[in-house]
């Protein structure tokens, strides 16, 4: 259950377009570049084999993920004004996924932005689905004009629901630990933040 890339939803901090877009990690996915989208996805795509030989429910499909993400909290100070790519301040985005299962894995897609690596994780035989995002060394937009930060973060969020007509929902923790000019400098600063987040099917 890894990923890395910068982005608003994974908003709040997978580096999916919302949380690390322009502005914006783990945001999740907001609205940042790469429009279009379709259903193209990231390869390889799994095949849902269903709960056939695993008992596993079936949560394969298209959802709405809806990411409300609170303020980031940043010790031991704030990053400069202006810039970067992580969306620190509190938003919320929404973005059309995809969930691709095989028995207990699963592949979360960004549908509006095929080329993004695939989130990973899984579900368990009680139907909560297990997905996070991680990120090392990435390489901010300058922040204050002509401040380089870098940027590693983690997130993780379980998501259930009291019933299988119901949206799934969950709380997403996020942190995010700056370095400034290099990737191995000492830390600037660290930013946390938690995320309120929803997946309605759409089909």
């Amino acid at each position: 259950m890894s990923s890395t890339r910068l982005s608003s939803a994974r908003a709040a901090s997978h580096f999916v377009p919302s949380l690390f877009c322009g502005a914006l990690l783990l945001t999740i996915v907001a609205a940042c570049g790469g429009a279009g989208g379709g259903d193209a996805v990231t390869a390889p795509k799994l095949v849902n084999t269903g709960p056939g030989n695993t008992g596993t429910p079936d949560v394969s499909g298209d959802y709405l993920r809806i990411d409300n993400a609170a303020a980031a909290t940043c010790t031991p100070q704030d990053l400069p004004p202006g810039g970067g790519t992580v969306r620190l301040q509190a938003f919320v985005d929404s973005a059309p996924v995809r969930l691709y299962q095989n028995g207990t894995r699963i592949q979360l897609a960004y549908l509006n932005f095929p080329d993004q690596e695939a989130d990973t994780g899984t579900v368990d035989l009680t139907g909560k689905i297990a997905l996070g995002i991680t990120g090392t060394g990435q390489k901010e937009n300058l922040r204050a004009g002509t401040r380089q930060f870098y940027v590693d973060m983690k997130g993780s969020f379980s998501l259930t629901r009291p019933d299988a007509g119901a949206p799934f929902g969950a709380a997403g923790n996020y942190a995010y630990v700056y370095h400034e000019d290099a990737a191995t400098a000492p830390v600037f600063a660290t930013c946390t933040r938690t995320v309120d987040i929803k997946f309605v099917k759409t089909s």
